[in-house]
């Protein structure tokens, strides 16, 4: 097989490499921060399915202002599905491999502590 133009095969097998360790890392990172929400008081995920790096948040509050408030505070918590005709209290969250976990702590924190006020 011929490799192609100004790759190696070295760097092609690298490149397959990195990209499996940051699917595993995602996946993880998923695994690990999706139950914990859905543990907080006043939340919970609508679909139980698998999920890539995004998935649906339901809260205890409508998800716009929260999202704008926490904004303010330089947290991006998500989308809102209200945004697109969706419920108002329904949110998308994203984690990729380019979130830490330090990040991740906050926002299951800042959720936690949004989630109380009304």
């Amino acid at each position: 097989m011929q490799e192609p133009s100004g790759y190696s095969a070295s760097s092609i097998e690298k490149f397959n490499f990195d990209r499996r360790v940051k699917w595993r890392a995602t996946s993880t990172s998923l695994i690990s921060v999706s139950p914990v929400i859905s543990a907080l008081p006043g939340y919970r995920l609508p679909y139980q399915g698998p999920t890539f790096n995004e998935f649906l948040v339901e809260g205890p509050r409508p998800a716009a202002p929260m999202i704008r408030d926490l904004a303010g505070r330089g947290i991006l918590a998500g989308v809102p599905l209200s945004r697109f005709g969706g419920a108002t209290n329904q949110f998308l969250v994203a984690v990729t491999e380019m979130n830490t976990r330090e990040e991740m702590d906050r926002l299951v924190s800042v959720l936690a502590e949004a989630g109380g006020r009304q």
